[in-house]
């Protein structure tokens, strides 16, 4: 009998890797594209390349811990979907991880059937919640980006741009917390 894989994409975060190869086989057995990283570094670099639905993130991570790379990414991005994974059961941790927009915080050891169901809840968060970005994207003295419309206002009034200048600001507004090198402006 085959299982129906799901179309949303998975990044796995995991330093061990017998426990993040054990697991990468279960979820590629639901989802179509599963990915992983060992640190924290490697899944933020992957995060930006590959935008995954849903991010399973252990909280104990070289590099960067999960709780920092989860800040990071929250900068920009509250619509990923989120579950943590974690031997620490502290109120420290635990406050610190609510103001990350979680969908689970689930305490180690975890078993398959309990990642299962936080895996449900989140593809039923995702088929019935859309989060959208604001169209607008406030800047500094008075200056306003539009996203929806490619427009800078300043103190609403358009301001006017060439089409190339247009490109350049949007770049820059949809990279907002990346440095952008020569090639990455120039290709664009």
């Amino acid at each position: 009998m085959d299982i129906k894989k799901s179309f949303y994409s998975i990044l796995f975060i995991e330093d061990e890797d017998l426990i993040r190869e054990n697991y990468v086989r279960y979820l590629s057995q639901y989802y179509e594209n599963v990915y992983e990283a060992k640190d924290g570094f490697e899944a933020y670099e992957l995060y930006k390349k590959l935008k995954p639905d849903i991010l399973i993130v252990d909280i104990n991570l070289p590099k960067m811990t999960g709780l920092e790379l989860m800040e990071k990414i929250r900068k920009n991005d509250h619509s990923t979907k989120a579950i943590i994974l974690t031997a620490h059961s502290e109120v420290d941790y635990l406050l610190k991880a609510t103001e990350l927009k979680l969908t689970k915080y689930l305490i180690k050891p975890i078993s398959r059937s309990d990642l299962k169901d936080a895996l449900n809840i989140v593809n039923e968060e995702m088929q019935m919640f859309e989060v959208k970005m604001k169209k607008y994207v406030t800047l500094s003295n008075g200056f306003f980006w539009n996203k929806e419309f490619n427009e800078l206002y300043n103190q609403k009034v358009i301001v006017f741009l060439t089409p190339q200048e247009k490109k350049i600001v949007r770049l820059f507004i949809e990279n907002i917390s990346m440095t952008l090198t020569y090639e990455n402006i120039i290709i664009e």
